[in-house]
């Protein structure tokens, strides 16, 4: 099979051929015969148990037939819930192929990752299956599955996420029709249907105004996550609250610190309030028994909160109280968030933005998801509990031989047992059973009775679907998120500068209760999902701008204006990040923004553009982490020009001579352009000191400073004979020389950085001066 093409008889045709070239190149030696009268059911279950004896030839071939007669149902109904189940029943397949072809598997899950876009809700199996899927497959691996092209892949898996979103779109498909009859091109009519949306005036909910205008000026944090110890981090330069640069290596505990902020001001941690999950990082440092976190505000008030047991033995916040400043919106945006808009399902989209605009006069906003995680842990720790005590009632009843966990079979011994015994002085039979015995029963039926509840709520999903059940929250989120519409696609252009791009458009609660489904139009006229025609740096950048608007329009309700970006950028294509962050400076003007990251060179570019914006900003360090210490804090990183004086201090020739030259090469990078220094350029030059210097020094030379860059060239080569390289006959240089050269580089630096507005001075028509004018070379 060298590709499939489409088909007139409609994707099914397609999905079919694929099956059958799945079970072609999986070689199975023998084909199962006189199925065909075998009801579904019993297929699924002849196929679990031929993959528990290991025969997978027979499982490949049940698999074929499932998938066979998974299409006939859908042609014959035509609905979504019959053409999830077919894309699920071709994933199956490909996953059981996958496992016959040494090292496939990575291939296989980025395979079904891209069928199942839009299938809602998915399985646990196949969330299991999906996550952390390589972004494509390795195309040999492809062919060895399918026979296919990687292109030829990935214009079948378009045809069938088309297919799907129109099933999943109300109206899109006609009930007892072929599919492929009906035009599924759902991205033109989302965008139809988005030009016809007109935003409805809402009156929204009055919240508390009295904190909007507070900041942070401190967080302290003990045993929380990584410290073991207690660890300030003060964010205030000049005795005020400040932007804030926090770097650091992975690992060394940036995002502890990020996540106390989040624990103490909204007693959550990653916008979840479940403290513990094993499936998560605990909060509660290994080391020490106290969880505490504290932040002290920019009116001297301080907010704590700690880490309790309650009876129960389960851990939870000491208390749920949280300011009007800190309730509308969460004050942390993660690389998480972005995944997690980017992974939902447009159909449960909006949930993603539930914990945003609370009711004023309740707690903070829950999303669905988070309640169906802690479901997930909960039935995970019922399943340990199921299986230890019916092993306990085992050891009690040995010669029972029944499966203890199957409610049903407990159900039938114990009835047995119960009525072989007089139980007629018992007010309840079940006393008549030894205490141990009876302890055991009571507690096994109680999981059993909660585990078959949580399944049956997982299996719908926390009523995502029900619009009454989330009535309230949507009238509250709905017009929020139908207000980005107008920004996103004049953020988006104006970062990206893609000019091929017409407009973004969202709709919101249109496709279900809580869609929120958005379509890019170009400027061919065509229209397509994001999904369809971005690269992941663009999809990451139309997240993150949708987090950005809604929580910036919180403000104006109420919310502190407080934001911080927890490595959120650091996905972000390298050609656009830098237009992002200078767009999010310009957006939060009057915001304190707290940025972390690990990347030295984004380091250095946020540096230059915080300074360009006038931010005052300071930079703090996390220099180390042990398991024993914790975390340790470094405060603003020194200053090549605090390096060069104390080594000149020290009288240390080599040190001094080679910070001059790294000092020099900071003062020409910055100046060169915004003196407009000329620079010769170079087939792919990388611009060194050599390069930049004389353009500067020209520059400089009609400036007070003619005499000391005069003097600075004469003693440059001293940088690369001293400072640069080992030279043992260099030893011999004057110290006197040394020291003028650094001291008349460091009168340079002091006349061109101005330490007050943390500016480097720049041409600005016949001037030459800084920002705030406290330095002038004119």
């Amino acid at each position: 099979m060298g590709g499939v093409t489409p088909a007139r008889g409609g994707i099914y045709d397609e999905i079919w051929r694929v099956a059958e070239a799945l079970v072609a190149k999986a070689e199975v030696r023998s084909r199962l015969h006189r199925i065909d009268k075998v009801g579904l059911d019993k297929l699924y279950s002849l196929r679990a148990g031929s993959i528990k004896n290991g025969d997978y030839d027979k499982a490949i071939s049940v698999s074929l037939e499932i998938v066979r007669r998974e299409i006939a149902a859908a042609r014959k109904e035509g609905l979504a819930k019959e053409h999830a189940k077919v894309v699920l029943a071709l994933v199956l397949l490909l996953r059981l192929v996958a496992r016959a072809k040494k090292g496939a598997d990575g291939a296989a899950r980025s395979m079904a990752a891209g069928l199942v876009v839009g299938i809602s809700p998915r399985p646990e199996w196949l969330k299991k299956y999906v996550e952390n899927a390589p972004k494509k497959p390795r195309e040999a691996v492809l062919v060895a599955l399918t026979g296919m092209s990687l292109a030829d892949w990935n214009a079948f898996v378009v045809r069938v996420v088309e297919a799907t979103a129109g099933r999943m779109t109300p109206g899109s498909v006609v009930g007892g029709a072929e599919p492929g009859a009906v035009d599924l091109d759902v991205a033109a009519r989302l965008s139809r249907l988005a030009a016809r949306e007109k935003t409805k005036s809402v009156d929204l909910p009055k919240y508390d105004l009295s904190d909007r205008n507070v900041r942070i000026s401190r967080v302290t944090v003990s045993g929380f996550r990584g410290s073991s110890g207690t660890v300030t981090l003060d964010l205030r330069k000049n005795d005020k609250p400040a932007d804030v640069l926090l770097w650091g290596d992975n690992g060394v505990g940036k995002s502890t610190l990020i996540d106390g902020i989040e624990f103490a001001l909204q007693h959550r941690v990653d916008r979840s309030t479940d403290f513990n999950s094993s499936l998560r990082s605990s909060v509660r440092n290994l080391s020490v028994p106290a969880a505490h976190a504290d932040v002290e505000l920019s009116d001297g008030s301080v907010i704590e909160r700690s880490l309790v047991t309650n009876k129960a033995g389960r851990d939870e916040p000491s208390s749920l109280d949280v300011r009007p400043g800190f309730r509308i919106a969460p004050v942390v945006i993660r690389r998480a968030d972005i995944l997690r808009f980017l992974d939902t399902d447009a159909l449960n989209r909006g949930t993603v933005f539930f914990d945003y605009f609370p009711d004023p006069l309740g707690t903070l906003g829950v999303r669905p998801d988070e309640e169906l995680r802690g479901l997930e842990e909960e039935r995970f720790l019922l399943r340990v509990a199921k299986d230890d005590l019916a092993a306990q009632l085992t050891d009690i009843y040995p010669d029972a031989g029944v499966d203890f966990t199957d409610s049903t079979k407990l159900e039938t011994f114990v009835g047995k047992l119960l009525a072989s015994l007089d139980t007629s002085e018992y007010e309840q039979p079940i006393d008549a059973l030894p205490a141990d015995a009876r302890q055991i029963i009571t507690e096994l039926r109680s999981a059993q009775q909660r585990s078959s509840a949580i399944r049956k709520k997982l299996a719908g999903g926390v009523q995502t679907l029900n619009p009454i059940a989330y009535r309230s929250q949507l009238t509250r989120i709905v017009p929020i998120l139908l207000t980005v519409t107008g920004n996103l696609t004049d953020s988006f252009k104006r970062i990206t500068r893609a000019s091929h791009v017409t407009a973004i458009r969202v709709l919101v609660a249109k496709s279900g209760p809580v869609s929120l489904d958005v379509v890019v139009e170009f400027d061919n006229g065509k229209s397509a999902l994001p999904q369809q025609a971005f690269s992941e740096g663009y999809k990451d950048l139309i997240a993150l701008l949708f987090f950005l608007t809604v929580t910036k329009k919180a403000a104006e309700f109420g919310q502190a204006k407080i934001l911080v970006l927890d490595d959120a950028l650091q996905s972000v294509d390298a050609t656009i990040r830098v237009g992002v962050m200078d767009f999010i400076l310009n957006e939060f003007k009057d915001w304190q923004l707290i940025v972390t990251g690990h990347d030295r060179a984004w380091l250095a570019q946020l540096r230059s553009l915080f300074q360009r914006r006038g931010r005052s900003f300071a930079e703090r360090n996390i220099t180390g982490w042990s398991f024993a210490g914790g975390i340790e804090v470094g405060g603003v990183s020194q200053t090549r020009a605090a390096s060069l004086r104390e080594a000149v201090h020290r009288v240390d020739e080599r040190m001094a001579a080679a910070g001059t030259g790294l000092l020099l090469e900071e003062i020409s990078a910055e100046l060169s352009w915004r003196l407009m220094a000329g620079v010769t350029r170079r087939e792919g030059d990388r611009y060194t000191l050599g390069d930049l210097w004389p353009g500067v020094a020209k520059a400089l030379k009609s400036t007070t400073l003619k005499a000391t860059v005069d003097e600075i060239s004469l003693r440059v080569e001293i940088r690369n004979l001293l400072g640069a390289h080992y030279n043992e006959w260099a030893d011999g240089i004057a110290w006197s020389d040394v020291r003028q050269l650094a001291e008349d580089v460091l009168a340079v630096y002091d006349a061109t950085y101005c330490a007050v507005c943390a500016n480097w001075v720049r041409k600005q028509g016949s001037r030459i001066a800084c920002t705030c004018g406290t330095l002038d070379l004119s």
